[in-house]
């Protein structure tokens, strides 16, 4: 899935036009001007910015009889690329991504639980200069992306907090991008995940709502509220909502009684292992494990998932969504999705108003990936295609 390459910063035909090649929907000036309702000689003139530019590749085909060369065009999707660094599971992925959300190279560096901030500092430099020692000759670096869950300071690029690694405070991710020639930009993963399901649904401006249950537990809503602070990476740490009940009970940031700590893949993990040794630990590759799994039979899980649909059922009062999606790898499991939709459904009703239905969202790191290209890379092209000046007819 490639991304639709629209900018915040205005209208751009020649912007428009390499969409359409991006996606595939043109390969010649005549399909461009078509689909446009634009001018023959204002396609002609973007198109030759383009090609000169090397954004778009023009390949001439000599006919076998007498009439015109055809003209096919391509786009070039390495042209700019993003240097993304991302986090599955204790583990930061590097991945240098192009244009079209195609992955070019990348490495896995693993982060045990104890690191430090210093140790994750120094493993996030060394996938930063390995990314770029991997970057072809002839394509440019648009930005450096961090897709981080946790507690963020957007503003100031700062990781400030994840319950995965306790040890860790305060990463100043501008250490990371130094003095390069290119932006650095910090996102929620959850947010990057929400908006790359988001331009799948191109056109509806219902709200939706985006709960994870993993490792952590987390939340993202879009259209984003203009009264919250969910830009500021600071939105949806649900699973550090207080229950009385477990009120003892440590969590890894720190305090005590948070929802993380009886619902959260971490918390449920040791009596998860006690009944089933050998299932995976990390949140990505467990998720095959659990599909078949009795986690019903589990008192300490269905505790869990109550607690989870409660959580929900709260938001849903709280937001009313027109949709809700659940990632996770328990939502995986076909019973356990069944009694949360269940749980939810009959909490959840109120007279007069419609309760959405619950929706299994995938996770994943190409989620994440093409939510950020979706950000950025329209705005880097259109400063790129900036100087181009067309005829609007």
């Amino acid at each position: 899935m490639s991304v639709p390459m629209k900018s915040n910063l205005g209208n751009s035909p020649a912007l428009d036009i390499f969409n359409l090649v991006l996606q595939g929907k043109a390969n010649s000036r005549r399909d461009i001007a078509k689909i446009l309702s634009m001018r023959p000689n204002t396609v002609s003139d973007c198109v030759s910015h383009l090609v000169e530019k090397g954004i778009v590749w023009e390949h001439t085909e000599k006919g076998g009889g007498r009439g015109r060369p055809v003209v096919t065009l391509a786009p070039n999707a390495n042209k700019f690329l993003c240097i993304f660094i991302q986090i599955i599971g204790l583990s930061a992925v590097v991945t240098n991504i192009n244009i079209a959300g195609q992955e070019l190279w990348s490495q896995t560096s693993e982060l045990p639980a104890e690191s430090s901030t210093a140790d994750i500092l120094e493993a996030f430099k060394k996938l930063h200069q390995q990314a770029l020692q991997q970057v072809p000759s002839q394509s440019t670096v648009a930005a450096l992306v961090f897709s981080l869950g946790g507690i963020l300071d957007i503003k100031n690029k700062v990781w400030q907090f994840s319950s995965r690694w306790p040890n860790m405070q305060d990463l100043d991710l501008k250490q990371v991008h130094g003095a390069a020639p290119y932006s650095l930009h910090l996102y929620k993963n959850i947010n990057l995940e929400l908006s790359a399901h988001d331009l799948k649904r191109t056109g509806n401006e219902e709200t939706t709502l985006l709960v994870h249950w993993g490792q952590g537990i987390g939340c993202a809503v879009s259209p984003t509220p203009a009264e919250t602070n969910q830009n500021a990476g600071r939105f949806g740490e649900i699973g550090h909502w207080k229950l009385s009940r477990t009120a003892n009970a440590r969590c890894h940031c720190g305090n005590a009684g948070c929802v993380e700590t009886i619902a959260a893949l971490w918390a449920l993990q040791p009596h998860l292992k006690a009944k089933w040794p050998d299932i995976a630990d990390d949140e990505l590759t467990i998720a095959p494990d659990l599909q078949s799994l009795d986690l019903l039979g589990l008192p300490v899980f269905t505790d869990a998932l109550n607690a989870v649909s409660n959580v929900i059922t709260n938001l849903n009062f709280l937001l009313f969504p027109q949709t809700i999606l659940v990632s996770g790898p328990f939502v995986q499991n076909p019973f356990v999705w069944a009694e949360l939709n269940r749980t939810f459904l009959k909490d959840a009703m109120i007279s007069g108003v419609d309760t959405p239905k619950l929706q299994v969202a995938t996770r994943s790191s190409e989620l994440e990936r093409l939510g950020a290209l979706g950000k950025i890379m329209p705005d880097v092209l259109f400063r790129h295609l900036s100087e181009i000046r067309q005829d609007p007819g």
